[in-house]
């Protein structure tokens, strides 16, 4: 239930907000300070009364940086113990505005405004804020700033006593700000059934609110933090909107019905035979408005409280994967098109039965090549990373779970730090995700057997100088690509004679490069202080250096200047 209630000491500040509006604004002839400045005043009040605050005035002209600006000129000021203020102002045009956080009462957020400016109606944008012309010796009177609140008596369910309980009103974006805006908050121990929370200090517009509780969780044995758009359960879209008018508290009630049931399963397949983690399952409501994740137990088994009685679609990946793309959906290939699993006679939802499948990769190598630690990675058929997996030297093979029947892409890598002969490749033997051939699991809750066949690269070597004996050690070698396309390779040392050697180079057109110290993989073939091959300090005059089938290119020197 919702409803605008005035209270009795605030009706004449709202008659002056509403019905005075025409007449709100009026300028006057004053002397202002030593007769070349003007005055601003006004008053700062809410449903309650006057407000101690901090009134900001900026010039209109601005100064623009990179990313941001700032005003050419700022004077500030604070209200009176009536509410009241007045700023002298040098002639010009400025902007008016209050001080958002140092308001009593609010929640100072992140993404809350900073400023709320003196328009027609209060914006949290200074683009939009009305420009005041002052003339030496005139005044502005009447620029008033007056707020309205929400006030809720929200009714909670025994699981969120002793929690912590926050209610946040939240604005709609607008043609210049298209995001979603914080507005003002308030928060609360749940010490009883009811809880009352007051969002003070609300410009007049259209809210709608977001209900956050953090508790404890004693079956879980974990704090859990849950959310809802009120009316409970619906998404932000269908929110029910709260208008707030200047000078007036808005009561708004809401019982929170916390019908709470357990789901249940088990997770079989893969993950077992191989003793990995068991998977992490996720339920989510069909309209992702709820969503909750936990991992199933030692032996496959889970069973799960969730916040409300609804259908669910349930998804699961391995237990090492965190990339929420990586998720596979029971009975369905996307988030769309999966299951959809409704309580039961009990109100529960039981015997979800997950079961994976896995890949046993092995490697097949050149004579006389090591296998060193490759870096397995899977991607969804879509291009989506799902995880990867570092070959133990000590095993047969990597063993991965968490997988279902369907498409995958494979890439095997050495990295940037070459430690053998092998070049990386996508399955089978492609230089490029889209050439790869794809993979997929052939049985059912076990492993499927893949093999990788590695084929010998390339090698340069030669040595780094600068003119010092012994030759330097303190160094970095970086590969790029002919095309600009980053580090490709990196050997960081050298011998005790300065020599090294890039191993396991694909077939192609590359540059050469050294610089001291650790090298920079952030940067581009412009990697910073590097020298190129045959001697050149920047990278576009570098000579390029062709790769073909396996050989090896020597005596590729580099001198770097005297230290």
């Amino acid at each position: 239930m919702i409803r605008a209630t005035l209270l009795p000491a605030t009706r004449l500040l709202l008659l002056l907000a509403l019905g005075l509006s025409a007449c709100s604004e009026k300028t006057v002839v004053v002397s202002g300070p030593g007769g070349v400045g003007g005055v601003l005043s006004g008053v700062v009040a809410d449903d309650l009364g006057p407000v101690q605050a901090t009134i900001r005035v900026e010039s209109a002209e601005r100064i623009f940086g990179i990313d941001s600006s700032w005003p050419a000129s700022l004077l500030t000021t604070t209200t009176r113990p009536d509410g009241s203020y007045a700023i002298d102002v040098p002639p010009g045009e400025w902007r008016v505005g209050i001080d958002a956080f140092g308001l009593p009462g609010q929640q100072g957020y992140d993404d809350a405004a900073d400023v709320y400016w003196r328009v027609s109606a209060l914006a949290p944008n200074w683009r939009l804020a009305d420009t005041l012309s002052v003339a030496p010796g005139s005044a502005r009177e009447h620029l008033d700033f007056r707020f309205g609140a929400i006030s809720a008596r929200v009714s909670v369910p025994t699981e969120w006593l002793d929690g912590r309980i926050s209610l946040l009103a939240i604005q709609d974006g607008d043609d210049d700000d298209p995001f979603d805006r914080f507005a003002g908050g308030a928060g609360a121990e749940v010490s009883g059934p009811v809880v009352d929370l007051s969002v003070p200090h609300l410009p007049a517009g259209t809210y709608r609110l977001e209900l956050w509780c953090q508790f404890y969780d004693f079956d879980e044995d974990m704090y859990r933090a849950e959310s809802f758009w009120l009316p409970r359960g619906v998404t932000s879209s269908q929110a029910e909107p709260v208008t707030v008018i200047a000078g007036a508290r808005v009561d708004v009630q809401h019982g929170v019905s916390l019908e709470p049931m357990i789901v249940s399963g088990t997770a079989l397949g893969a993950w077992q035979s191989i003793g990995n983690d068991p998977p992490r399952v996720f339920l989510v409501t069909p309209d992702s408005s709820v969503a909750r994740a936990f991992d199933a137990d030692a032996t496959g088994s889970f069973q799960s409280y969730f916040s409300m009685r609804s259908n669910l679609k349930v998804a699961w990946s391995g237990a090492y994967s965190s990339h929420r793309s990586g998720v596979n959906w029971v009975g369905g290939p996307t988030f769309e098109r999966a299951e959809i699993f409704h309580p039961g006679p009990s109100g529960n939802i039981e015997a979800i039965q997950i079961v994976d499948s896995g890949l046993a990769i092995r490697f097949v190598l050149p004579e006389g090549v090591s296998i060193g630690s490759p870096d397995v990675s899977l991607y969804d058929q879509d291009g989506s990373y799902i995880l990867s997996r570092r070959y133990d030297p000590g095993a047969d093979a990597v063993e991965i779970s968490g997988l279902a029947i369907k498409p995958y892409s494979i890439v095997v890598r050495q990295g940037f730090t070459r430690t053998a002969e092998w070049i990386s490749q996508w399955y089978d033997r492609a230089s490029r995700q889209e050439d790869a051939t794809l993979v997929t699991p052939g049985v059912l809750g076990g492993l499927s057997e893949l093999q990788v066949n590695l084929e010998r690269g390339g090698t340069i070597s030669g040595v780094v100088s600068d003119g010092a004996d012994p030759p330097p050690r303190d160094y970095s070698v970086v590969l790029t690509t002919d095309q600009n396309e980053g580090v490709t390779a990196l050997v960081r040392g050298a011998a005790d004679d300065g020599s090294f050697s890039v191993l396991g180079i694909s077939p192609g057109t590359y540059r050469l490069g050294a610089v001291r110290g650790q090298a920079s993989l952030t940067h581009r073939g412009t990697t910073v202080g590097a020298y190129w091959y045959p001697g050149v300090d920047n990278w576009e005059n570098a000579q390029s250096i062709t790769i073909v089938g396996t050989e090896t290119l020597e005596h590729l020197d580099i001198t770097l200047p005297p230290p």
